[in-house]
């Protein structure tokens, strides 16, 4: 393989390599691009043959621009590889935050039921509720405080709580023979006692009403 022209690279002002020799015949100085190192060429001087020096410096110039070209593809396939890395990881944290939500929601909601739940019992256990029972007192007035007292103390000795005393008044309409006789009705009262007793229940816990 014979041995290159001596030669220099020029930059030329688009920013492309040049290369500059001279014609190994007239030594007349010959420029040709760096792209055609090692194609042969003629001096339009004096029409000598030669080869275009510059090849060695081309295969160099190809070597770094393959290298330059295949970094930045390793650089942006590394940057695309973390990008891709930075959003899976983002995801699972996203996810294990929302199963971490999920199991939180639902501890929260298995502790109100147990709440719930003991609240029933405890309820059911300590505070049975009370079913309620109202009865018509009969008396005459000179009577009245000594018979009621014997009327609740009655209902308390079956387990029943006195709660209150009530009249209630209401007008008793004449009947039709007493209407025609031009009779007006009646106003009455009624003596209301009402008691009370814790409720007893069934084997559901449901309670079992009263019944007179």
């Amino acid at each position: 393989m014979s041995e290159e022209l001596p030669h220099k690279l020029h930059k030329t002002l688009l920013g492309t390599l040049n290369v500059k020799y001279l014609c190994p015949k007239c030594k007349r100085t010959l420029e040709n691009p760096l792209a055609e190192a090692g194609r042969e060429d003629a001096c339009p001087n004096c029409s000598a043959v030669f080869k275009v020096p510059g090849k060695t410096v081309q295969m160099q110039h190809e070597r770094q621009r393959q290298s330059a070209k295949a970094k930045a593809e390793n650089d942006s396939k590394s940057k695309r590889e973390q990008e891709l890395e930075k959003q899976q990881s983002e995801a699972i944290r996203l996810e294990e935050e929302r199963e971490e939500k999920r199991r939180v929601a639902e501890a929260i909601a298995a502790m109100k039921q147990i709440e719930q739940e003991n609240a029933r019992q405890f309820l059911q256990k300590n505070h049975s509720g009370y079913v309620y029972r109202v009865e018509q007192f009969h008396s005459n007035f000179q009577d009245c405080t000594t018979n009621l007292s014997k009327f609740i103390n009655h209902f308390s000795e079956q387990g029943w709580e006195y709660v209150e005393y009530i009249d209630v008044k209401f007008w008793d309409p004449a009947g039709c023979l007493a209407s025609l006789l031009g009779q007006p009705g009646i106003a009455r009262t009624v003596h209301l006692v009402t008691f009370k007793r814790p409720a007893l229940r069934d084997e559901n816990g449901d309670i079992i009403p009263f019944k007179q």
